[in-house]
């Protein structure tokens, strides 16, 4: 079986990495990933080597819990690198519409130091892919980006192109292992693909769009509840937190 993926970026890599695992020992693979590469350049000759890299793009990406497990199924190892190279947000500014201060969680020193740097030159619209009836098909099929581009409120687009891989490659697997020919298990694959993951993906993207304005929809006295419950939980993960560093 001949595979071919165009982008090397996290749904392409993941779907690489999942098939070669997932997909049995007893049928042949081969697998070819495309991108946009610039050759490289031998620092002693100044002359390009048969060495490429890929393009460097100054940019951040957020893994949830679920995109971690993903990396954890496929290799563990490869999950402790990416998260040993990254920064565990999981302490906050809580402040309310009006800007009054809430609670304050803190965040890693280098977070901090982004957060205080950053600086507002434009602001941009958020645009949305509209839903697509198919995400594949003639041995054809998009996965990640490509085949539901996310709000970034989501937060869900690295993580949601990484379960799209695994669930690519465990269908393809499951019918390959029932007997079916590879024409047909690829078939199969594709439409389950979009079977099993649209419905997820939508809502998703959904509950994103619904918090798209900067006014919540929530009545007065339900923002008022809710800035009261965001107090409290602060001050609790306080104490929590002070009582199991004096545990250890």
């Amino acid at each position: 079986m001949k595979i071919i993926i165009v982008g090397a970026g996290l749904g392409g890599l993941t779907t690489a990495i999942a098939l070669r695992k997932y997909i049995p020992a007893s049928q042949p693979l081969e697998i070819k990933i495309y991108d946009n590469t610039n050759p490289d350049t031998d620092p002693n000759t100044q002359r390009s080597s048969h060495k490429v890299s890929t393009s460097r793009l100054g940019a951040g990406l957020g893994l949830q819990a679920n995109g971690l497990r993903v990396l954890e199924d496929l290799d563990p190892a490869l999950k402790q690198r990416v998260f040993a190279a990254g920064f565990p947000c999981t302490h906050f500014t809580w402040k309310t519409a009006g800007n009054w201060l809430l609670g304050r969680e803190y965040a890693h020193p280098l977070i901090r130091q982004c957060q205080a740097k950053a600086s507002l030159d434009n602001i941009y619209p958020i645009f949305v892919m509209p839903d697509l009836p198919y995400w594949g098909r003639d041995g054809c099929v998009l996965v990640g980006d490509a085949a539901h581009a996310l709000p970034p409120r989501s937060g869900q687009g690295a993580s949601q192109a990484f379960e799209d891989g695994e669930a690519l490659a465990l269908l393809l697997a499951g019918y390959l292992e029932k007997e079916h020919s590879s024409d047909d298990a690829i078939s199969q694959s594709i439409l389950g693909l979009f079977e099993v993951r649209a419905e997820r993906v939508n809502g998703i993207k959904a509950d994103a769009l619904r918090w798209k304005d900067p006014k919540m929809p929530m009545s007065r006295l339900q923002t008022f509840g809710l800035y009261i419950a965001l107090f409290l939980l602060v001050r609790v993960r306080r104490l929590t937190n002070l009582f199991s560093r004096r545990e250890t």
